[in-house]
């Protein structure tokens, strides 16, 4: 069946190395994608659901991917797909298909998720039309799939059991939840409107397995009320300790004006019996419930209240803590502790752990809630990273969707180029501040301070030298810088002259050492520039080439005007940064000629009053460098010089 692809997915990895502390801002860096998943089309159409976990050092991402028909038809078809990743997210297998659609045929497969037991097993369930031998009049069927291999091979779709019927609505969250306890038994829940013991209101039911997913129980009401309520319950979570205790959530919407509530209930042997389902929000309307417990048993459970909370009218996300869990839990309240005087609407949350402690929470806002002590105090800061599970004490993954135009937003380079379609992207980063050296980071003082050498997003600022764990930073040259393979061809002229109008910089670099796109880091969103001046003056002087400026504004347009930092060539040959202004110290040329051994070549120019004053003469040697954020650095070295006094260096390099 030839079908076009017509929808985009991101997926996105930031590492973190932690350490218990107190609670503090620390911001989460991240580095240039790399493609897990790419698919190039003409058009594309509406993104579907995913879902990851992580186990055994292998992580899994599964999602809805749709397709429009050649014929134009818009009831497109959709498929599960999988990745793989056994290097936390870096590298990834080939995407595979989970479905098993022939040609020909048309179904909708939705809202998948996935769980693993840590050992090799990995199952996978979601809501499928292609009924796959049952009979469930108007419902989408409940199929699942699983591996024995970790995730390498996955057997064909069959029925969860013969009575898996499940209520299809958007979700941002898998429609089919599951769990496992590593001792081979599974437990899965979704939202059923099938005719169960419980009318014909959706009902949250689970199944159970007992052999790693090969065979499941038939589907049963968790409520023991379901036969008689009169309530819609729907988008169900559920988790374990592992040690014997599964927690179950869900919201409950009253067919008789009696609001929304979130509901718990727990289960002691394996899903058979369940507690009465206990009310953990407000009397308001609270919806769209995430829980996540830690192997300690300390849980938390987030959802949307919308008023009647002592917030205001807007919507806020709320959560309830319990340490043993789920037995007793503590009052609700916001994460965000404007929460009573703000009018933002905050929707959609999700809280994730590390399991060492390390809580985040995050909504559909820039904001995050962090804490470091298990969940007792939180602290909201910005951050536009929002991680969708860990993956690790050291490893946050972030899975999400969005199209590839909108890549600036997770710090995606530029240079990707607006092509439509799937792509699953890999962006492994650190949490700056937390003492640790991790992915992503040129230095790590244990701070989040600019202007100590190392900056708040634990990268060496320009012409800084750090060494040392933590960190020490000097005004100093930086060592392995890229040189020249041919001595004397580098060149550096500079004028300084009265007025300022008149001062000059002019710096090349030729025939230089082998350089590629990787090198450059991201300077379209993240990684500033600098060229350094070391000539025995302190401090030295620099010339700085923001990343991602913004450098024509067009008041005509509704986007941000035109960037400095630009690419081109098919592959990329040359990264250039062009600005007009010259802020903040000049430059208003920079042009990258990538390139092996011998063929690299750098060009910079500078001029005007925003230049550095009183350059001249230098010392010599002079050391010049341009440097990035990145850590990659290309240096030449003037020993001698053709002119050298209070208006003009002319020199050739060493």
């Amino acid at each position: 069946m030839t079908r076009h692809a017509a929808s985009s997915i991101l997926l996105a990895v930031t590492a973190a190395l932690l350490t218990p502390s107190p609670v503090r801002t620390q911001p989460l860096v991240y580095t240039s994608a790399s493609f897990v998943h790419r698919e190039m089309v003409p058009e594309r159409n509406h993104d579907g659901d995913r879902s990851a976990a992580h186990g055994g050092g292998t992580t899994i991402v599964v999602w809805e991917q749709n397709y429009r028909e050649p014929d134009g038809d818009t009831d497109s078809t959709a498929e599960v797909l999988a990745a793989r990743s056994t290097d936390g997210g870096r590298t990834w297998a080939p995407s595979v298909q989970l479905t098993d659609t022939l040609p020909g045929q048309r179904f909708r497969n939705s809202s998948p998720g996935v769980a693993t037991d840590g050992a090799g097993h990995w199952v996978a369930a979601w809501f499928s039309n292609d009924d796959h031998g049952l009979t469930l009049p108007s419902l989408d069927d409940v199929v699942v799939v699983r591996s024995a291999d970790d995730g390498v091979t996955w057997t064909v779709p069959a029925p969860l059991s013969t009575n898996a019927g499940g209520t299809a609505i958007s979700l941002n969250l898998p429609a089919v939840a599951l769990a496992t306890d590593g001792a081979g038994t599974w437990l899965a829940t979704w939202s059923s409107a099938h005719d169960l013991p419980g009318g014909n209101d959706d009902d949250v039911v689970v199944a159970r397995s007992s052999d790693n997913g090969a065979t499941w129980t038939p589907a049963a009401p968790i409520d023991a009320q379901a036969a008689t309520d009169a309530t819609q319950e729907r988008r169900s979570q559920i988790v374990t300790d592992g040690g014997g205790t599964w927690l179950a959530v869900w919201h409950s919407i009253s067919s008789v004006g009696t609001g929304a509530h979130v509901l718990a209930a727990r289960s002691l042997d394996a899903g058979t019996t369940w507690s009465a389902p206990t009310t953990l929000s407000a009397p308001t309307l609270s919806y769209d419930p995430v829980v996540t417990m830690s192997p300690s048993g300390t849980t938390i459970v987030a959802w949307e209240a919308r008023g009647n909370v002592g917030l205001g009218t807007d919507s806020d996300v709320i959560y309830v803590r319990s340490i043993d869990a789920g037995a007793t839990w503590s009052p609700f309240a916001p994460f965000d502790p404007t929460a009573a005087t703000d009018t933002a609407h905050h929707v959609r949350p999700n809280v994730v752990t590390n399991g060492t402690g390390t809580w985040i929470a995050t909504w559909n806002t820039s904001l995050q809630a962090r804490s470091t002590d298990d969940g007792v105090t939180w602290a909201p800061q910005p951050n536009n990273f929002h991680p969708t599970l860990s993956i690790g004490p050291a490893t946050w993954l972030r899975v999400t969707t969005a199209s590839s135009t909108s890549f600036g937003f997770l710090g995606l380079p530029r240079r990707l180029g607006p092509e439509l379609g799937t792509h699953v992207s890999a962006v492994p980063g650190a949490m700056c501040g937390d003492g640790a050296l991790g992915p992503g980071e040129t230095c790590e003082d244990g701070n989040v301070a600019d202007g100590d050498g190392c900056s708040a997003r634990c990268r060496i600022e320009p012409c800084f030298a750090c060494s040392g764990l933590p960190a020490t930073c000097v005004e100093a040259p930086r060592t392995g810088c890229k040189q020249q393979v041919i001595a004397g061809r580098g060149k550096l002229e500079i004028r300084d002259m009265t007025p300022d109008t008149g001062d000059k910089l002019v710096w090349q670099w030729f025939f230089g050492d082998e350089t590629t796109i990787d090198e450059l880091g991201d300077p379209f969103t993240s990684h500033d520039y600098a060229l350094c001046i070391y000539d025995g003056s302190a401090p030295p002087a620099r010339l700085v080439l923001p990343a991602g400026e913004v450098c024509i504004p067009n008041p005509s347009l509704a986007g941000p005007g035109t960037y400095c930092w630009k690419q081109s060539g098919v592959p990329i040959r040359t990264v250039s940064y062009s600005d007009r202004f010259r802020t903040p110290d000049g430059v208003d040329r920079l042009n990258v000629n990538l390139g092996e051994a011998g063929r690299a070549k750098i060009l910079l120019k500078a001029k005007g009053v925003d230049m550095p004053d009183g350059l001249l003469p230098l010392g010599l040697p002079a050391r010049l460098q341009l440097q990035s954020a990145a850590g990659t650095c290309w240096e030449t070295v003037f020993s001698t010089a053709v002119q050298n006094d209070a208006t003009t260096f002319k020199a050739l390099s060493d």
